[in-house]
């Protein structure tokens, strides 16, 4: 029968050597390429496939074009692919070591697309929501400003503003040097230390001596010291506060010496305000 093995010519006699040689057989009808298979009973032909043809079996094997209801959906669905790839290029967004992130518009924006592969949603958000309270915390939102100079003159009984108007630090240029305050960047629970020195020769004994903080324009807290000398005197505190983005904080000093005369020390590691978001919203 066509299509199976058949006996090479070895003459009117076949020797042993011959019976058993791999070479005693030749292929009966095939192509090079062609396929081989058994129905049960017989050895039977598949033709070499042409290009764009896939092998398929069912009772037997057979070669068929490739249809779509065969293509994975997710590679049928190209166009949406391609429209997600686009619009995820189109964010200002960086998907990288830095793990920078833009604002939460982008972030949105990204979440909600929800085709192809971006089908993604809530634990995306929540993972660039981490990432954004990490960056906040390492890059941008800590200052440290300082008095530069004497400040003289501080008024008997009366809240008044420290002039801070120098930096040791402020990455995110949050800390205003011309109003001497810090404003809130993001919303947030905030660290904050403050402390006044008050100078030497203007100090009277046994009066009070504060160190305060104010949050937008009113007093928030501070520390008290009854000075039992006329030497430096250096109250000083540390808070933690919420702070909605915008609020700002200032250091203030109040004394009751009796007189107007008061002065306070300026100088980087006496008279300061540092500030640092602890966590973001």
């Amino acid at each position: 029968m066509a299509n199976e093995f058949k006996h090479t010519d070895v003459g009117d006699e076949i020797t042993k050597a011959e019976y058993h040689s791999t070479t005693g057989h030749e292929a009966d009808g095939q192509a090079a390429g062609d396929l081989l298979y058994c129905d049960g009973t017989y050895w039977k032909r598949v033709a070499i496939g042409a290009n764009g043809l896939y092998l398929k079996a069912a009772a037997v094997p057979y070669w068929e074009a490739i249809l779509e209801a065969d293509i994975p959906a997710a590679i049928a669905r190209d166009a949406e692919v391609t429209a997600d790839i686009a619009a995820h290029a189109a964010l200002a967004i960086t998907h990288g070591a830095t793990d920078a992130i833009a604002d939460q518009a982008d972030i949105a924006a990204h979440a909600a697309l929800t085709t192809g592969v971006h089908g993604v949603g809530a634990n995306y958000l929540a993972y660039t929501k981490a990432s954004q309270k990490e960056a906040l915390f390492h890059n941008n939102y800590m200052a440290r400003a300082y008095l530069s100079a004497n400040q003289f003159d501080v008024p008997n009984n009366t809240g008044t503003l420290v002039n801070l108007n120098a930096e040791s630090y402020d990455p995110g240029n949050n800390f205003n040097t011309a109003n001497h305050r810090y404003v809130a960047p993001v919303a947030g629970y905030y660290v904050i230390h403050g402390q006044v020195t008050y100078l030497t020769g203007t100090v009277v004994a046994d009066k009070r001596y504060d160190a305060r903080l104010y949050l937008n324009g009113a007093e928030s807290g501070g520390a008290i010291l009854a000075s039992p000398t006329t030497g430096y005197a250096s109250p000083n505190f540390t808070d933690c506060l919420h702070l909605a983005a915008n609020d700002y904080v200032e250091l203030f000093c109040f004394h009751q010496a009796g007189v107007n005369t008061v002065d306070i020390l300026g100088n980087t590691n006496w008279t300061f305000l540092t500030v640092m978001l602890l966590q973001a919203d």
